[in-house]
């Protein structure tokens, strides 16, 4: 019996005592939530690995999170004081060790340790949340997330919190809690709408988050938002005030490039890396990008129409500039007109989809891939034969390249074989 509680405890001994070599004094009381969370909510399995996928689990987190109502703000101020520059003070001073090649390899290792503990830890608060703490968290995700500048990189502490506010209202847990769905759909929309009509500054005691500085980012929140309550409507049942229009919000979204900031900012920044330590992110574009294709085929319609138009435009833009009589005739000048980038966003679907499955060793995006070839998933097999209608040379590739992508076994081998037949 000793022996078994022995191997019970094994990972979480091994996680403490990582941390317990930890110096900085914010990055302790990380930690020490970072340890609490775990210790208090995760079953210990006799393989040694941590679960936190049962429904006491679940329970047990939603407990936790009633408990100490702070968590994930305090979790996400520490998180932003931690600095993976200062590696050395991370580690205690009285181990012994000096600052050489191994004291850094050990550094780094629990920087990595400390960010993937963190990174699951707040997608599973923001996953089983009750409903009682649901506002109050989308406010304190909001006020962190809306503070991101295109200037800079997507860190883990952003993509983090991004994750974690898209949880919020991803079909995975709009199909598992469908109580209380309506109000946070109303208080994302709430949220949104203040960040695009707020011009004063905040009264006091507001606890309204500040307006997001970046459109783009604000993109991907409307898209999912219009996305899950399209969702809730035809999938759940779920009777949602008509002013919540899903159309609007994805055509929000689509305009405000939520599909070039996912591609450019999230699939391929280096911090995302293929997805491998990235689970909750990974299968939340991919619901995004499912549930977008099959609930919303007018929009891929004219997606579509208006790039394939654009693509014609701007080769015509580019045959005339390469006529040596174009810049001297006026009248040719007058009747042309330069290419609108932002019509584009169809190409950008088909290479963000061949993006997100690029990776041929990570298994979950295998799996997830094969559904677009899956006979019972009408709209994604759809979407993959119309393809078959692009004329445009520059669509074309990006189309080839997601067939690809999604090209991971025998049965996607032989549909995308048929296609071309």
């Amino acid at each position: 019996m000793t022996t078994t509680n022995s191997r019970q405890f094994t990972y979480f001994d091994r996680v403490k005592e990582s941390f317990s070599a930890v110096n900085d004094p914010d990055t302790k009381l990380l930690c020490n939530d970072l340890l609490n969370f775990i210790d208090k909510c995760a079953e210990r399995s006799q393989t040694r690995v941590l679960d936190f996928t049962s429904r006491k689990c679940e329970e047990q987190i939603s407990q936790f999170l009633l408990m100490d109502r702070e968590f994930v703000g305090r979790m996400i101020d520490n998180f932003s004081k931690f600095s993976a520059k200062g590696i050395f003070d991370l580690l205690s001073k009285d181990n012994g060790m000096v600052k050489d090649v191994a004291m850094e390899s050990k550094s780094r290792a629990l920087i990595k340790a400390i960010g993937k503990q963190y990174y699951q830890i707040i997608c599973l608060s923001a996953l089983y949340c009750p409903l009682e703490l649901l506002q109050t968290i989308i406010t304190k995700l909001c006020a962190f997330i809306f503070k991101y500048r295109s200037d800079s990189l997507f860190g883990l502490s952003e993509l983090t919190v991004w994750t974690a506010l898209l949880l919020l209202i991803n079909p995975v847990k709009l199909k598992q809690h469908c109580d209380g769905s309506v109000e946070v759909f109303s208080h994302f929309a709430k949220t949104l709408q203040s960040n695009s009509t707020s011009q004063s500054p905040p009264r006091p005691g507001n606890t309204t988050p500040k307006p997001c500085s970046n459109n783009c980012l604000k993109g991907t929140i409307q898209l999912a938002l219009g996305i899950a309550i399209k969702y809730a409507r035809n999938s759940l049942g779920l009777c949602i005030p008509h002013e919540l229009d899903e159309i609007e919000f994805v055509n929000e979204g689509i305009n405000n490039l939520a599909l070039e900031f996912l591609l450019a900012f999230i699939v391929q920044s280096p911090i995302f890396n293929g997805g491998d330590d990235f689970a909750f992110t990974v299968e939340l574009i991919d619901n995004i990008l499912k549930n977008f294709i099959c609930y919303f085929p007018n929009k891929l319609v004219e997606m579509y129409n208006l790039c394939e138009d654009e693509l014609q435009t701007m080769a015509e833009y580019q045959n005339q500039e390469n006529n040596e009589n174009y810049f001297g005739n006026e009248e040719q000048q007058k009747t042309s007109r330069a290419p609108n980038f932002s019509h584009l966003h169809f190409k950008t679907l088909l290479e963000l989809i061949g993006a997100l499955y690029e990776s041929e060793n990570n298994t979950q995006l295998i799996q997830l891939s094969a559904e677009f070839t899956n006979p019972n998933c009408e709209g994604l097999c759809d979407f993959i034969y119309r393809g078959r209608t692009i004329s445009a040379p520059a669509l074309k590739v990006a189309y080839l390249d997601m067939l690809r992508s999604l090209c991971k076994n025998g049965q996607s081998a032989e549909v995308f074989f048929n296609i071309f037949k």
